[in-house]
């Protein structure tokens, strides 16, 4: 895994550019090679990984390595999204979202730091998740519309049930950010009813 995640470090490093870039011919060629050789594998590293995260579940040390991944993992799925919705991730959605379901409504005490200030990795995921969810509703909403509603739910009760430390910060903004990006929508109304 330590290798993975070097892998993963460096992958993160050179897309997330992808965040910023201007369109252009060059870009979407570099895009396209970049999904067609990587979207595969990192769906399948993401299926494993949360397998090992099952498998691992009362290993702490385990578990930090394993969480480092899925962080990584879920940066990486952002920068990959954010230019358009390529057509692989359309055509996997239901798998990517179901984890991302699943991890922003699980939680393992073994992940929990006493520190009040930084973000463990739980949160760290959970942030990354929030706003990767947020850009599809912004900008995929008619291919996320199907996954939209369990979204909100899961949203909504971490934030009741998150505390009011420094380290939640960044989650609870990233959660308010997607709450507030489907609220604005008149067909979503019916949601917070």
């Amino acid at each position: 895994f330590h290798v993975i995640n070097g892998v993963l470090r460096t992958a993160h490093s050179l897309f997330k550019r992808y965040r910023h870039e201007f369109k252009s011919q060059t870009l979407w060629t570099e895009i396209k090679f970049v999904l067609d050789n990587f979207a595969q594998p990192l769906t399948q590293l993401l299926n494993a990984t949360m397998e090992l995260a099952k498998t691992h579940a009362t290993d702490p040390n385990a578990l930090k390595i394993i969480f480092s991944s899925l962080v990584l993992i879920c940066k990486i799925f952002y920068s990959l999204n954010f230019q358009d919705l390529p057509e692989f991730f359309e055509d996997n959605m239901s798998t990517w979202m179901s984890h991302f379901h699943t991890l922003l409504t699980s939680d393992n005490k073994l992940l929990q730091t006493q520190d009040e200030t930084e973000p463990g990795l739980i949160e760290q995921v959970k942030s990354q998740i929030c706003d990767n969810i947020a850009m599809y509703a912004q900008k995929y909403d008619e291919e996320f519309q199907p996954h939209l509603p369990m979204f909100v739910t899961a949203v909504w009760n971490l934030l009741v049930n998150t505390g009011h430390s420094v380290k939640f910060a960044l989650l609870v903004s990233n959660a308010i950010q997607f709450l507030a990006s489907v609220a604005e929508r008149p067909g979503y109304k019916h949601l917070f009813e």
